[in-house]
């Protein structure tokens, strides 16, 4: 039986904590190999570093954890790589923990962006034309198949989280975009020396406010229940980053195509669904999914939908909260990337300084910062300065 005060443990970003940590839901957090600002957090009870995320350790330790609860937890995590491990090991962690996960299969062939070129292929998404990489051969032979520009990824995100990236490539982006594929080809031969695994596509012509991320929480019934549309306006790097002013919207072509995706994969749980309108046609593509939500968690929330607390009242049948009307136009920042972003690229957006202090106004989320988390908000102003 499960009580009035189940906790949850966290592999997150701020915005999740905050999202159940404010509803009244005690909040564990974790971290790999080292602390994060989640220890900060004063809705963590306690914060625990556990092996890599994508180890073995990191399963064995997971349940040692989960066998000093008096009760199943619910999991919730940010981080892909726990992510895939928690499926892979679910038959192990059901006996201490909760959560809910499309089928194992299916959570492989989202997060592997090789696999995922096949399954938009095999169920018919709308996602732009790709090709699998692993090797200078492969890539060759996809020059007769692209069209530039041309979009690199890697096949998992965490596969260039290396030391050396930036000696060996330069400032860190999630995906790196090119004209023609005489760059293509010389990136490759760099970037392999981190992980030869990426996936060549074509890239989605268009500005950084065509890029959407859709938060949403799909029932046991296969129903979204709840979710949030979160417009990137600016994009830390420009063109391949993390939204860093975003706010909410209400598309309903991109959320009946949504209900479309669920449908065909079977998806249940907490998702997130990425896509990026081409600017030539109007049309909708699907870019990424990720079994789980992203970092404008808190972005939803302060739009009336908490997803994370609907998934925790499905997942543990305690009902908190009352769901509310959601609300468009609901912004959201990160200091530290729009600040890097005014300081390097300001003219890209060509803003004037007085128009980018304008579009502050009115903004209800500041990532990961509020007012009741005195340390963190601390921290992390004095990173976004520093670090900017």
């Amino acid at each position: 039986m499960i009580n009035q005060k189940s906790p949850v443990l966290t592999f997150s970003a701020l915005g999740l904590i905050h999202c159940l940590g404010t509803a009244g839901i005690p909040v564990y957090t974790a971290s790999e190999e080292k602390p994060n600002v989640a220890s900060y957090s004063r809705y963590s009870k306690k914060h625990t570093i556990f092996s890599p995320f994508a180890s073995e350790a990191f399963i064995d330790e997971l349940c040692d954890l989960g066998n000093s609860f008096d009760g199943k937890i619910a999991l919730m995590w940010t981080h892909d790589g726990a992510g895939l491990n928690i499926s892979n090991n679910r038959e192990r962690l059901k006996e201490n923990f909760l959560f809910r996960l499309p089928h194992p299969e299916m959570v492989k062939k989202i997060l592997n962006k090789l696999l995922f070129c096949r399954l938009c292929e095999e169920y018919d998404l709308p996602a732009p034309e790709s090709v699998e990489v692993s090797q200078l051969d492969e890539l060759k032979k996809a020059k007769k198949r692209l069209k530039a520009p041309f979009i690199i990824k890697p096949a998992h995100t965490y596969y260039w989280y290396h030391k050396d990236f930036s000696k060996i490539i330069g400032n860190y982006q999630k995906a790196f975009i090119f004209q023609n594929f005489d760059e293509v080809e010389a990136f490759y031969k760099k970037i392999s020396k981190i992980n030869p695994n990426v996936v060549l596509q074509e890239y989605v012509v268009g500005d950084d406010h065509q890029l959407f991320d859709v938060n949403l929480h799909i029932n046991q019934k296969g129903e979204i229940d709840s979710y949030a549309i979160a417009q990137k306006m600016r994009v830390y790097p420009p063109k391949a980053g993390w939204g860093c002013y975003v706010k909410t919207i209400f598309d309903e072509e991109l959320l009946e195509i949504c209900k479309r995706i669920i449908a065909k994969l079977e998806l249940k749980g907490m998702m997130n669904i990425q896509f990026k309108r081409d600017e030539r046609t109007n049309q909708p593509k699907l870019i990424e999914m990720h079994p789980r939500t992203s970092i404008f968690d808190f972005l939803g929330t302060a739009a009336g939908q908490n997803i994370p607390l609907k998934y925790y009242s499905s997942l543990t049948g305690i009902q908190i909260g009352e769901s509310k009307q959601y609300q468009t136009d609901i912004k959201y920042i990160n200091i530290a990337r729009d600040l890097r972003l005014l300081i390097r690229h300001r003219k890209d957006y060509g803003l004037s300084l007085m128009e980018w202090m304008k579009s502050y106004s009115g903004v209800s989320v500041y990532d990961g910062m509020m007012l009741k988390d005195p340390r963190v908000l601390y921290h992390e102003l004095r990173s976004a300065f520093i670090n900017s």
